[in-house]
């Protein structure tokens, strides 16, 4: 809703087309995801055969800005298995919640995200250099609706569970 055509500086109008093309990558996300949830019940999830580099890039792109203004430095490699069959929505959304951590103060985040096939199993592996959390300590909660690690006062402690959910409703493993 912001009149653009008052605004004259090329850098703030750049600024803008990244803030809006942002909004509506996350916003299109959300609600395939909210589609895919409110239809849950009613049908099968749509699966189909996904580039696997293709939704990392929509997404990473979603959130340029972000990476951006805080130094994110992300380490893909997604070329072991480039094909997956997998909900997009859902896919798009686990790969959102791997990228978007919390970081430890004065820290650059740095992001390791690759894919590998072991014993003909199709694993996406992510490690970041987050806020993190004593495993031992958390073990059977990790994956449980809102529960926090941190006290980062926008944490819902739903981003885990999401990944989880996602992952086991399709079959999947995760830890």
């Amino acid at each position: 809703m912001l009149d653009v055509y008052k605004i004259e500086d090329e850098e703030t109008l750049e600024f803008i087309g990244l803030l809006k093309s942002a909004t509506e990558n996350l916003k299109d996300t959300l609600n395939r995801y909210v589609d895919d949830l409110t239809q849950k019940d009613i049908l099968s999830v749509h699966i189909e055969e996904l580039d696997l580099n293709d939704c990392f890039q929509i997404v990473k792109r979603s959130l340029s800005t972000l990476i951006s203004n805080s130094k994110t430095i992300i380490n893909a490699d997604l070329s072991e298995i480039k094909k997956v069959k997998f909900n997009r929505a859902y896919l798009e959304n686990i790969l959102l919640n791997l990228i978007t951590k919390y970081v430890k103060t004065g820290c650059i985040p740095v992001i390791t995200i690759y894919s590998k096939q072991v014993n003909g199993v199709n694993q996406l592996i992510s490690k970041d250099e987050g806020l993190g959390f004593d495993i031992d300590k958390v073990k059977d909660k990790i994956f449980r609706l809102t529960q926090k690690f941190h006290e980062h006062s926008d944490s819902k402690g739903i981003g885990l569970y999401l990944v989880h959910n996602h992952v086991i409703s399709l079959g999947g493993y995760i830890k």
